[in-house]
């Protein structure tokens, strides 16, 4: 039994998604054990010591920040609370859940860092324009990834560096965390990362996720009002 851990980031409204991805996490890897990292800064007492089904949560509370804030500090957070003793590491945010009855052993044994981007057209074709890698289908996504111990240390503390960095500056990436991880595939070694299509591990079900959030099913980028900070 392998020890996989999952972090994931909810805050406001949409810990009330978190409900949906816990429903599918029983059928993914269903005989390794998932220890979840949620953090929010809505606390929902009925996750406390939550324990069934080889899936246990860790809940911690988080500040609300607002977009994209909370998107440059995840790598800092997931380099909080991950350590040696995790065979492997998620990181889910709110859009997806787990494909039911995923169960790929060789990816939990693979050294490199797992990538996914989506394929889908016009989602995938107005990101990729955007890249400023120019790494063509190589663009992928921050929302999901996946890698042992140090390959994910090591992308956190690149896309963290980066953030830092433009954040002395008041400026923030066109694409906020996920500018920041492309630029790190674009500068490490490709015998060091695999890219995989999103739907080949995870589902996106906007219409069952936003439910009752009064959320429509657009893609929407929101920069919020961030006073002295550019973004480029």
């Amino acid at each position: 039994m392998k020890n996989i851990k999952i972090v994931y980031i909810a805050t406001n409204k949409y810990i009330e998604r978190f409900k949906y991805f816990l429903e599918e996490l029983k059928y993914f890897y269903p005989n390794d054990h998932k220890e979840v990292i949620l953090l929010s800064n809505v606390h929902v007492h009925k996750y406390d010591d939550y324990n069934h089904n080889n899936v246990s949560i860790k809940f911690y509370m988080i500040d609300h920040y607002p977009w994209p804030i909370i998107a440059l500090f995840k790598m800092h957070y997931i380099k909080k609370f991950i350590n040696e003793n995790d065979d492997f590491i998620f990181y889910f945010n709110s859009n997806a859940y787990p494909k039911r009855y995923f169960d790929d052993q060789d990816l939990l044994n693979d050294d490199r860092l797992i990538c996914f981007r989506v394929k889908k057209e016009g989602y995938f074709k107005t990101w990729n324009d955007l890249n400023p890698f120019n790494q063509e289908i190589k663009y992928v996504q921050s929302g999901l990834f996946g890698g042992n111990y140090n390959s994910i240390l090591e992308m956190c503390n690149y896309v963290t560096n980066r953030v830092n960095e433009l954040l002395r500056k008041n400026i923030i990436d066109k694409l906020h965390d996920e500018t920041a991880l492309n630029s790190y595939i674009s500068v490490l070694d490709s015998s060091k990362y695999v890219i995989k299509d999103w739907y080949d591990m995870a589902i996106l079900d906007y219409e069952r996720f936003n439910s009752g959030l009064g959320l429509d099913n657009k893609l929407h980028t929101h920069y919020g009002i961030l006073d002295r900070v550019e973004i480029y």
